[in-house]
Protein backbone atom coordinates (compact mmCIF):
# COMPACT_ATOMS: atom_id res chain seq x y z
CA UNK A 1 0.00 0.00 0.00
CA UNK A 2 0.95 3.55 -0.40
CA UNK A 3 1.28 4.27 3.36
CA UNK A 4 4.23 1.15 3.58
CA UNK A 5 5.72 3.11 0.46
CA UNK A 6 9.58 2.07 0.69
CA UNK A 7 11.86 4.68 -2.01
CA UNK A 8 15.27 3.42 -2.29
CA UNK A 9 17.62 5.91 -3.81
CA UNK A 10 20.94 4.77 -4.96
CA UNK A 11 23.80 6.03 -6.64
CA UNK A 12 21.54 7.69 -9.24
CA UNK A 13 19.83 10.06 -7.06
CA UNK A 14 21.88 13.56 -8.32
CA UNK A 15 20.65 11.90 -11.68
CA UNK A 16 17.16 11.73 -10.63
CA UNK A 17 16.90 14.98 -9.18
CA UNK A 18 16.80 16.41 -12.13
CA UNK A 19 16.06 15.35 -15.70
CA UNK A 20 17.47 18.75 -17.41
CA UNK A 21 21.16 18.85 -17.99
CA UNK A 22 23.27 20.96 -15.94
CA UNK A 23 23.60 24.89 -16.65
CA UNK A 24 27.10 26.22 -15.82
CA UNK A 25 27.59 28.90 -14.25
CA UNK A 26 28.92 31.71 -16.51
CA UNK A 27 32.44 33.42 -15.50
CA UNK A 28 32.35 35.59 -13.49
CA UNK A 29 28.94 35.05 -12.00
CA UNK A 30 28.93 32.87 -8.98
CA UNK A 31 26.17 30.77 -8.42
CA UNK A 32 23.66 29.20 -5.83
CA UNK A 33 21.19 26.96 -6.39
CA UNK A 34 17.83 27.94 -5.20
CA UNK A 35 15.71 26.18 -2.39
CA UNK A 36 12.92 25.97 -5.14
CA UNK A 37 15.16 23.30 -7.21
CA UNK A 38 14.29 20.39 -4.65
CA UNK A 39 11.58 19.20 -3.44
CA UNK A 40 11.88 16.21 -4.79
CA UNK A 41 9.93 14.21 -2.08
CA UNK A 42 7.62 17.00 -2.23
CA UNK A 43 4.70 14.78 -3.23
CA UNK A 44 6.12 11.58 -0.99
CA UNK A 45 3.89 12.42 1.41
CA UNK A 46 2.91 8.66 2.48
CA UNK A 47 6.14 7.28 2.47
CA UNK A 48 8.01 5.65 5.39
CA UNK A 49 11.35 4.71 4.85
CA UNK A 50 14.09 6.82 2.49
CA UNK A 51 17.51 5.08 1.44
CA UNK A 52 19.89 7.83 0.80
CA UNK A 53 22.82 5.81 1.98
CA UNK A 54 26.19 5.58 -0.77
CA UNK A 55 25.12 8.68 -2.42
CA UNK A 56 28.17 11.05 -1.87
CA UNK A 57 25.97 14.32 -0.13
CA UNK A 58 27.89 16.52 1.33
CA UNK A 59 25.14 18.72 3.25
CA UNK A 60 22.17 18.13 4.77
CA UNK A 61 18.97 21.28 4.50
CA UNK A 62 15.38 21.14 5.13
CA UNK A 63 14.48 21.51 1.44
CA UNK A 64 15.39 18.27 0.62
CA UNK A 65 12.89 17.20 2.88
CA UNK A 66 9.83 18.91 2.30
CA UNK A 67 6.85 16.65 2.08
CA UNK A 68 8.00 13.99 3.95
CA UNK A 69 5.80 14.25 7.05
CA UNK A 70 4.95 11.02 7.43
CA UNK A 71 8.73 9.53 7.41
CA UNK A 72 9.71 7.19 9.80
CA UNK A 73 12.99 5.70 8.86
CA UNK A 74 15.97 7.70 7.09
CA UNK A 75 19.20 5.98 6.00
CA UNK A 76 21.80 8.82 5.63
CA UNK A 77 25.00 6.37 6.25
CA UNK A 78 28.32 6.20 4.34
CA UNK A 79 27.97 9.62 2.64
CA UNK A 80 29.74 12.63 2.75
CA UNK A 81 28.06 14.97 5.23
CA UNK A 82 30.07 17.17 6.75
CA UNK A 83 27.08 19.99 7.37
CA UNK A 84 23.62 19.22 8.92
CA UNK A 85 21.77 22.93 8.36
CA UNK A 86 19.31 24.18 10.88
CA UNK A 87 16.11 23.15 10.34
CA UNK A 88 16.98 19.57 8.13
CA UNK A 89 14.16 17.78 10.08
CA UNK A 90 11.67 20.06 10.60
CA UNK A 91 9.38 18.67 8.01
CA UNK A 92 9.72 15.13 9.49
CA UNK A 93 8.22 14.99 13.07
CA UNK A 94 7.53 11.49 12.81
CA UNK A 95 10.93 10.35 12.05
CA UNK A 96 11.80 7.22 14.29
CA UNK A 97 15.40 6.25 13.31
CA UNK A 98 17.93 7.91 11.76
CA UNK A 99 21.40 6.68 10.72
CA UNK A 100 24.00 9.60 9.84
CA UNK A 101 26.54 7.35 10.90
CA UNK A 102 30.14 6.94 8.56
CA UNK A 103 29.67 10.22 6.93
CA UNK A 104 32.45 13.21 7.37
CA UNK A 105 30.90 15.01 10.63
CA UNK A 106 33.22 16.85 12.95
CA UNK A 107 30.40 18.78 14.97
CA UNK A 108 26.94 19.13 14.71
CA UNK A 109 24.58 21.55 16.02
CA UNK A 110 22.50 19.62 18.13
CA UNK A 111 20.73 22.77 20.32
CA UNK A 112 20.14 24.74 16.79
CA UNK A 113 17.21 23.34 15.47
CA UNK A 114 18.83 20.13 14.17
CA UNK A 115 18.34 17.42 17.03
CA UNK A 116 16.59 18.99 19.17
CA UNK A 117 13.74 19.03 16.27
CA UNK A 118 12.98 14.99 16.51
CA UNK A 119 10.37 14.35 19.15
CA UNK A 120 9.84 11.06 17.70
CA UNK A 121 12.83 9.63 17.92
CA UNK A 122 13.83 6.03 18.56
CA UNK A 123 16.69 5.32 17.65
CA UNK A 124 20.09 7.43 16.11
CA UNK A 125 23.72 6.16 14.90
CA UNK A 126 26.10 8.92 15.07
CA UNK A 127 29.08 6.66 15.03
CA UNK A 128 31.66 6.40 12.45
CA UNK A 129 32.49 10.38 12.47
CA UNK A 130 35.72 12.18 12.74
CA UNK A 131 33.96 14.08 15.52
CA UNK A 132 36.47 17.30 17.11
CA UNK A 133 35.90 16.87 20.78
CA UNK A 134 35.68 20.71 21.84
CA UNK A 135 33.46 23.45 22.46
CA UNK A 136 31.77 22.59 19.53
CA UNK A 137 30.41 19.43 20.71
CA UNK A 138 29.36 20.47 24.35
CA UNK A 139 26.14 21.19 22.79
CA UNK A 140 25.85 17.41 21.01
CA UNK A 141 27.08 15.72 24.26
CA UNK A 142 24.39 17.90 26.52
CA UNK A 143 21.99 16.27 24.30
CA UNK A 144 23.21 12.84 23.93
CA UNK A 145 23.10 12.98 28.03
CA UNK A 146 19.64 14.10 28.00
CA UNK A 147 17.67 11.42 25.81
CA UNK A 148 15.78 9.21 27.56
CA UNK A 149 15.71 5.43 28.29
CA UNK A 150 13.49 5.15 25.13
CA UNK A 151 15.87 5.87 22.57
CA UNK A 152 19.23 4.03 20.99
CA UNK A 153 22.02 5.75 20.55
CA UNK A 154 25.22 4.68 19.18
CA UNK A 155 28.58 5.31 20.81
CA UNK A 156 29.76 8.66 19.71
CA UNK A 157 33.83 8.75 20.03
CA UNK A 158 36.28 11.51 19.21
CA UNK A 159 38.97 11.22 16.75
CA UNK A 160 40.33 14.96 17.53
CA UNK A 161 42.29 16.41 19.43
CA UNK A 162 44.87 13.47 19.68
CA UNK A 163 44.41 13.52 23.83
CA UNK A 164 40.88 12.50 23.67
CA UNK A 165 40.94 9.88 20.35
CA UNK A 166 38.97 6.95 20.69
CA UNK A 167 37.27 8.41 23.88
CA UNK A 168 33.66 7.89 24.10
CA UNK A 169 32.04 11.32 23.80
CA UNK A 170 29.69 11.17 27.31
CA UNK A 171 32.93 9.80 29.42
CA UNK A 172 34.21 13.75 29.22
CA UNK A 173 33.20 16.27 31.40
CA UNK A 174 32.04 19.75 29.74
CA UNK A 175 35.25 21.26 31.39
CA UNK A 176 37.49 18.82 30.19
CA UNK A 177 35.98 19.34 26.55
CA UNK A 178 35.47 22.83 26.97
CA UNK A 179 38.24 24.51 28.88
CA UNK A 180 36.69 28.03 28.44
CA UNK A 181 33.47 26.66 30.78
CA UNK A 182 35.62 27.07 33.42
CA UNK A 183 35.38 30.01 35.29
CA UNK A 184 35.70 33.40 35.44
CA UNK A 185 33.41 34.04 39.07
CA UNK A 186 29.87 35.25 38.11
CA UNK A 187 28.62 38.59 38.65
CA UNK A 188 25.27 39.91 39.55
CA UNK A 189 23.70 43.23 39.27
CA UNK A 190 21.59 44.19 42.50
CA UNK A 191 20.56 47.91 41.94
CA UNK A 192 19.38 50.10 38.47
CA UNK A 193 23.05 51.48 38.29
CA UNK A 194 25.21 48.04 38.30
CA UNK A 195 27.45 47.11 40.89
CA UNK A 196 29.65 44.31 40.50
CA UNK A 197 29.29 41.88 43.28
CA UNK A 198 31.98 39.28 43.42
CA UNK A 199 30.32 35.30 43.98
CA UNK A 200 33.72 33.79 45.51
CA UNK A 201 33.81 32.29 48.67
CA UNK A 202 36.20 35.15 50.19
CA UNK A 203 33.88 37.95 50.00
CA UNK A 204 30.27 37.19 49.27
CA UNK A 205 28.10 40.26 49.24
CA UNK A 206 30.90 42.88 49.24
CA UNK A 207 30.30 45.85 47.08
CA UNK A 208 33.31 46.83 45.34
CA UNK A 209 34.83 50.07 46.47
CA UNK A 210 33.57 53.13 45.17
CA UNK A 211 30.33 52.30 44.41
CA UNK A 212 26.68 53.69 44.73
CA UNK A 213 25.21 54.12 48.49
CA UNK A 214 22.48 51.67 49.28
CA UNK A 215 19.47 53.15 49.80
CA UNK A 216 18.72 51.25 53.55
CA UNK A 217 22.10 53.03 54.47
CA UNK A 218 21.25 56.65 52.98
CA UNK A 219 17.66 56.92 55.00
CA UNK A 220 18.87 55.44 57.99
CA UNK A 221 21.56 58.15 58.23
CA UNK A 222 19.48 60.76 57.65
CA UNK A 223 17.29 59.97 60.13
CA UNK A 224 20.10 59.65 62.24
CA UNK A 225 21.25 63.28 61.16
CA UNK A 226 16.94 64.45 62.04
CA UNK A 227 17.31 62.76 65.60
CA UNK A 228 20.40 64.61 66.11
CA UNK A 229 19.62 67.98 65.25
CA UNK A 230 15.98 67.09 67.28
CA UNK A 231 18.02 66.72 70.16
CA UNK A 232 20.38 69.60 69.75
CA UNK A 233 17.36 71.89 69.61
CA UNK A 234 16.13 70.69 72.74
CA UNK A 235 19.38 70.69 74.60
CA UNK A 236 19.63 74.64 73.76
CA UNK A 237 16.15 75.02 74.77
CA UNK A 238 17.09 73.49 78.39
CA UNK A 239 20.03 75.44 78.41
CA UNK A 240 18.25 78.63 77.72
CA UNK A 241 15.58 77.96 80.43
CA UNK A 242 18.61 77.43 83.01
CA UNK A 243 20.28 80.63 82.34
CA UNK A 244 16.77 82.43 83.18
CA UNK A 245 15.90 81.21 86.50
CA UNK A 246 19.90 80.96 87.48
Amino acid sequence: SCSELIFVLSSFFLMVESADPPVLCPQPCSCKTHPSDFGVFANLTNLRRLYLNGNQLEQLHPEMFLGLTNLQYLYLEYNAIKEVLAGTFDSMPNLQLLYLNNNVLRSLPAYVGVLDQLRSLTQIDLEGNPWECSCDLVALKLWLDKLGDGVAAKEVRCASPVQFSNIELRLLKNEILCPKLIARPPFIFTSATPVLTSLSPAGVGKAQPGGPVPLSIMILSILMILIILFLSVIVCKLCCSFSLFS
